[in-house]
């Protein structure tokens, strides 16, 4: 149980494990184009940058995200 008030959806780690795009990519066997392309439709939101720059996903999001898109598609 998270520490703080916060409480954690079920599922879902109490503290996000930030990924980067590519990482993001190779977790749900998508290209880096498509976590891009979720962004900018607002399927996924960035959580912000890494120390080099690199733009930062939640890992939660990500697998949402692939699983809307999955669904979407059948």
């Amino acid at each position: 149980m998270p520490t703080d008030s916060r409480r954690a959806a079920p599922g879902r780690p109490a503290h996000p494990i930030l990924i980067d795009t590519i990482t993001a990519a190779v977790a749900v066997n998508v290209s880096p184009a498509t976590i891009r392309s979720w962004q900018h439709r607002g399927h996924l939101k960035p959580k912000g940058r890494d120390h080099r720059g690199r733009t930062t996903y939640d890992l939660a999001d990500v697998m949402d995200a692939s699983e809307r898109s999955s669904k979407e598609s059948r």
